[in-house]
């Protein structure tokens, strides 16, 4: 065996040894509120210890990272004694931000997530991650770019496209000498409840909805028509792919109020589901002082009306 085989054999098993896997790529939160607007990039954290990956130089080196977690690849002992949420490999992975750094700043159209290494190994690396606003994608990295030790990567995706922060007030209804605060029913960061009808002859369906909020979940498929929010949606499992019907939106609700009780009721704007009759979602909230949250029956009737009936101590006037 040549000298420079034993090199190669020396510093492959070298390589080897320092890699480490803790099991949990998780490593912050991954949900911002700034000045009033809310971004939820968590569905974009990978969680099966796989990395994103670009290239930076003429050399078409490799740099990876993660989204609010770790990138297993990235551990070498001898330039970093903890988890990487980035690094570059060439010729050992060298640390380029701690998830222990994190930072999150608005930009002009999206989030930046800024992170710095806790290695000082030749120099003080840094890396910004610049997530721009794009409804049309989940996740595209468009550039790489580095100055000196600054390395910084942009990215285009739906999930940093600001939501408002949700309004509590908007959850507070009055009817005759009785006022139900609805407010601890709104979900975070848009995810939803959901409810299973069973038709009559037909096959059963979910219907996704929240309480004076809306639901991102009904825009991850099919649409039947590209709609900007929705506050519920049925998805039709039946089809394929699996297609999501708008049942309500946000601002058209009518409420009615009354000891004990009250009814929500959205409207939808997507396409008319018969005889020009638009899609309705209501939900009868009735008082139970033992319960939080709970669909108690579900009932399409009229066809395209589709009812949740719902039992929580919200809805209890005193």
């Amino acid at each position: 065996m040549t000298l420079s085989n034993c090199c190669v054999k020396f510093l492959f098993v070298l390589l080897l040894s320092c890699v480490s896997f803790s099991g949990n790529f998780v490593t912050a939160s991954c949900s911002f509120t700034i000045n009033d607007n809310v971004y939820d990039l968590s569905p974009l954290t990978l969680t099966d210890g796989s990395s994103y990956k670009t290239t930076f130089s003429f050399l078409k080196l490799d740099f990876l990272f993660n989204v609010c977690g770790s990138v297993p690849k990235c551990y070498n002992k001898f330039t970093s004694k903890t988890e990487s949420q980035a690094c570059t490999t060439f010729p050992v992975p060298i640390q380029v931000g701690s998830p222990s750094s994190q930072t999150a700043s608005e930009n002009s159209n999206g989030i930046t997530l800024s992170y710095t290494s806790e290695s000082d190994f030749v120099c003080k690396r840094s890396n910004n991650l610049v997530f721009t606003c794009d409804n049309s994608t989940d996740f595209q990295v468009t550039s790489m770019s580095v100055d000196q030790c600054e390395y910084t990567v942009r990215v285009n995706s739906r999930f940093a496209c600001p939501k408002p922060k949700p309004n509590p007030n908007a959850c507070v209804f009055k009817g005759n000498n009785v006022t139900l605060d609805l407010s601890p029913l709104i979900l975070p960061n848009n995810t939803s409840y959901n409810a299973t009808f069973y038709p009559v002859n037909d096959y059963q369906y979910k219907v996704y909805f929240a309480v004076c909020g809306q639901v991102d979940l009904c825009r991850q498929y099919k649409q039947q028509k590209e709609m900007g929010i929705y506050q519920s949606c049925q998805l039709l499992t039946n089809q394929y792919p699996t297609l999501s019907v708008q049942t309500g939106i946000p601002t058209a609700l009518n409420a009615t109020i009354s000891q004990n009780r009250a009814i929500l009721n959205y409207t939808s704007n997507a396409y008319p589901c018969h005889d020009g009759f638009y899609r309705y979602n209501i939900l009868d909230i009735q008082c139970d002082k033992s319960t939080n949250f709970a669909v108690v029956s579900t009932l399409e009737s009229p066809r395209c009306v589709y009812r949740i009936d719902i039992k929580s101590k919200y809805a209890c006037s005193n």
